[in-house]
């Protein structure tokens, strides 16, 4: 008799068990499915705080906090069109970063390619290999 209680207490640990890890698979299946904004966590993010303080940077002319901003609008917002004021700021005042992708946004989305050259080769003197490259690609000697 002690036997039957055993082996029915192990079914019951088992099938305990087993519906826990459906339910552990069912939450993780329903999670995996969200489509929700990158985290707080993100490198991307920015407070106000910090977007108002890089305002005040980009005034007078740090092109790396263009690129912050630019980066925060393009990754986080997920606003790519929007972004592109910043990373011109940032091209301006001599980010090399913004320089070439300032220059991709015109060569793509604007067929602007007198302009775009203008920025790939600014990028490409600041030793952007990808601008370089790009260059390259398009025949053009800086």
């Amino acid at each position: 008799m002690e036997n039957f209680y055993r082996t029915r207490k192990i079914k019951k640990l088992i099938l305990s068990l087993l519906l826990l890890f459906l339910c552990l698979g069912w939450y993780c299946m329903c999670e995996s499915k969200t489509t929700e904004k990158v985290s707080m966590n993100s490198p991307y993010y920015l407070s106000s705080e910090e977007i108002e303080e890089l305002k005040i940077q980009i005034s007078e002319g740090n092109g790396d906090a263009a690129l912050k901003i630019a980066n925060y609008i393009s990754l986080y917002l997920e606003d790519y069109e929007g972004s592109q004021k910043y990373y011109k700021l940032g091209a301006d005042n001599g980010n090399t970063i913004c320089q070439y992708n300032y220059a991709l946004y015109l060569l793509e989305e604007q067929n602007d390619s007198e302009e775009a050259i203008d920025y790939l080769i600014k990028a490409a003197k600041n030793g952007h290999k990808r601008a370089i490259s790009e260059l390259t690609k398009l025949g053009i000697q800086y």
